[in-house]
């Protein structure tokens, strides 16, 4: 259902979590910061090879927990720190997860009075230490080795392409379940990727099954489509509903021909998030790719 725009009131409350209490998984609050502080972030997430990231500049931290956070990332060495970003965005009657992921880069700047540091944070990236392996011999089916990879990110399956899909001897050990799930996707020619600890299988040029449908009205749009070569791109006001592979119809009065009944429906090729809390910006971007533009072989 579409209301009229009424400029609701913005909401974010970004919580950075103590990894050397627990790791990851620590419920201890390193720091949190709501609307009232000077924040800037972008999130970004596909449907294919990346797993979702966020840059995020934050004003006002305590110079401990900057410097704590600046030498506590190095990802490759037995004392890396898993510190865990976790971003619920919105607006105050309308928000929810955008990001969470671990803290893999942190630059201070301590040369103003404005004391900042930017980070940069990377979702699934606690498991890329983790060494599994999977061996099937003879024909087997793609969406039980999914669910398997699935179970080793702490994700559930939620959306598979109907349809028969297996392979045959299907061997990849001592790997981390990141590139068990890249691997598998280049395997079986699906797209397969992971948002907010769901694991979403889905055909290549068509919208996932079974996770909604998004309608894009034109009091949502911020300036106009712009057209791409398998779609468009949208900027839409901030919404933290959307998902990768959601199938979506667009009405645009300033650009008809891209509407959906002129050029059919897409789905979402990949979206970010953008806002900042002192500034005008609080966005989510699009880019849409028609439906079965792809065709198989």
């Amino acid at each position: 259902m579409v209301r009229a725009w009424d400029v609701p009131k913005r909401y974010i409350r970004l919580s950075l979590y103590d990894g050397r209490n627990g790791g990851y998984n620590s419920t201890k609050i390193l720091s949190e910061a709501g609307i009232d502080a000077k924040i800037s972030f972008t999130t970004q997430a596909v449907v294919y090879g990346m797993t979702p990231q966020a840059n995020v500049n934050i004003v006002g931290l305590k110079r401990d927990t900057m410097s704590y956070l600046a030498s506590s990332y190095t990802s490759w060495i037995k004392s890396a720190v898993n510190n865990r970003l976790v971003i619920d965005a919105g607006y105050e009657d309308n928000h929810s997860i955008i990001f969470e992921g671990t803290v893999v880069e942190g630059i201070p700047d301590l040369s103003t009075s404005d004391f900042n540091i930017s980070l940069k944070a990377i979702s699934l990236q606690n498991y890329m230490k983790k060494v599994t392996s999977i061996s099937e011999k003879g024909e087997v089916n793609v969406k039980d080795i999914a669910e398997k990879i699935a179970k080793d990110l702490n994700a559930q399956l939620v959306t598979f392409p109907e349809g028969e899909y297996k392979l045959n001897n299907y061997v990849l050990t001592d790997i981390d379940p990141i590139n068990q799930m890249r691997y598998l996707a280049r395997a079986s020619g699906l797209d397969i990727y992971v948002e907010n600890k769901r694991m979403y299988v889905k055909e290549r040029g068509k919208e996932a099954e079974g996770i909604g449908f998004f309608k894009i009205t034109p009091d949502m749009i911020i300036g106009a489509p712009q057209p791409t070569g398998t779609g468009c791109r949208v900027q839409i006001r901030m919404n933290p509903y959307v998902k990768g592979g959601m199938k979506v119809s667009l009405e645009s009065l300033r650009f008809p021909m891209l509407n959906s009944k002129e050029a059919g429906n897409y789905f979402i090729a990949s979206y970010s998030h953008s806002g900042e809390t002192k500034g005008k910006k609080w966005i989510t971007d699009l880019e849409l790719t028609k439906t079965n533009l792809y065709m198989k072989g």
